[in-house]
């Protein structure tokens, strides 16, 4: 087989290596904050509450679709059904909101509002931070919310803005 030669304008660019001097140094960064590089932008409190009320909001929404689609499936809703179809569209939204956190480092509500941990979420590190957010869902998550720093312990990550 022929050899191609190389390909026109392909990796003009000279590498670190092939530079006499090194590379050229670039202009110094200019730090005006006190904060590190990187440490993560600072997080307003309302951000995390709207975060937490979407959290809670979405828990709602999927008790009330369970809800729905028990009706339309035919049962009447009685007291004990309509537990069952609660605890039915907590179980659902759980396991979606534990992969995301997972997955993407952050609840539905928490992405929605751009704030994330800054380092990815074991599995059962996930778990544990959606067990103390479920817990303090009754209060639509404001305390876990404006207690920051006690969500930043239990994951073992600090919150960052994107």
């Amino acid at each position: 087989m022929r050899r191609r030669g190389r390909v026109p304008e392909q990796l003009d660019i000279p590498l670190v290596w092939d530079l006499e001097g090194g590379p050229q140094p670039g202009p110094a960064a200019r730090v005006d904050s006190p904060r590190r590089a990187g440490d993560a932008p600072a997080i307003r409190r309302g951000r995390l509450v709207l975060a937490a009320v979407a959290d809670a909001g979405l828990v709602l929404v999927s008790c009330a679709v369970t809800g729905v689609v028990a009706m339309l499936a035919g049962a009447g809703l009685n007291s004990e059904q309509l537990a069952a179809v609660a605890v039915a569209g907590f179980e659902f939204v759980s396991a979606t909101t534990i992969a995301v956190l997972w997955a993407w480092r952050g609840t539905m509500g928490m992405l929605l509002m751009g704030v994330s941990f800054t380092s990815p979420l074991g599995f059962a590190r996930a778990i544990g931070v959606w067990a103390a957010c479920a817990a303090s869902l009754p209060l639509a998550g404001v305390p876990l919310a404006l207690g920051r720093r006690a969500l930043e312990r239990l994951a073992r990550s600090r919150l960052r803005c994107r």
